[in-house]
């Protein structure tokens, strides 16, 4: 998903989340008031056996340019899985959501953008100046689930590239697949920010047949890296491959 719109020249907007897209930053320069936007929210699954929250978006950075009347401004927060963003609890600061943007103040007062966390396609933060870069992005996931007997679920966890054969009595799968997330943009000039990475990409469903035995093959999409002074790379796919059993 594209970076969020940097609606006033030092705040950048958030990275777009499987769940909504990311706000623009925030045009109020009145004290305290400016601040990127916050990235999208993302999308919960509970099929690793935990309610876990994955694809949020990267927090837009914000830099007020040395200016002290905005000397206050906050960055951006990532995008969490929960709910739209409020300005308080519990909504700040969820799991699993995409990185942080970063700050800087006056005197080149910085910090740097948070990665997109690992195995969640979460969108990296965005940068507020050099020589602070944007966030990468978090790496993709692939988890699969399958009951043999009644109530009792077994569950395939994917955080890197692997293959798996199923039993011969399973003949429907679960499954959740997460691409990996953008990295968040870098500031190619003074006095602007990088928007939040925009989130992997989902895809999940419910008893997709498959043939007994069948051969699973699962490749991990990794997050995008950043780029000094340019827009963060995109991630890459996660991709499961169904071959034929015994092969």
């Amino acid at each position: 998903m594209p970076p969020g719109a940097n609606t006033f020249p030092f705040c950048a907007g958030g990275g777009g989340g499987a769940g909504g897209s990311g706000q623009d930053g925030y045009a109020d320069i009145t004290p305290g008031s400016l601040r990127g936007g916050n990235g999208g929210i993302g999308i919960f699954s509970t099929l690793s056996g935990a309610n876990v929250a994955y694809a949020g978006g990267g927090g837009g950075a914000r830099n007020n340019g040395g200016d002290p009347v905005t000397a206050n401004a906050a960055m951006g927060q990532g995008g969490g899985g929960y709910a739209l963003y409020s300005d308080g609890s519990p909504w700040l600061g969820t799991p699993y959501g995409g990185g942080n943007g970063s700050v800087t103040g006056p005197g080149g007062l910085g910090l740097e953008a948070n990665t997109g966390m690992v195995n969640t396609g979460a969108g990296g933060g965005g940068a507020g100046a050099s020589p602070y870069l944007g966030g990468t992005g978090g790496s993709g996931v692939i988890i699969l689930r399958y009951i043999i007997n009644p109530g009792v679920n077994n569950v395939y966890y994917f955080a890197n590239t692997g293959q798996v054969r199923l039993p011969a009595d399973v003949t429907s799968i679960d499954y959740l697949i997460v691409a990996g997330g953008g990295a968040g943009g870098d500031s190619n000039q003074t006095n602007r920010s990088g928007g939040g990475g925009g989130a992997g990409g989902v895809r999940m469903g419910s008893g997709y047949v498959v043939a007994p035995q069948q051969l699973l093959t699962a490749v991990i999409g990794a997050g995008g890296s950043t780029n000094p002074n340019s827009r963060g790379a995109n991630g890459s796919n996660s991709v499961l491959t169904m071959l034929n059993p015994f092969s």
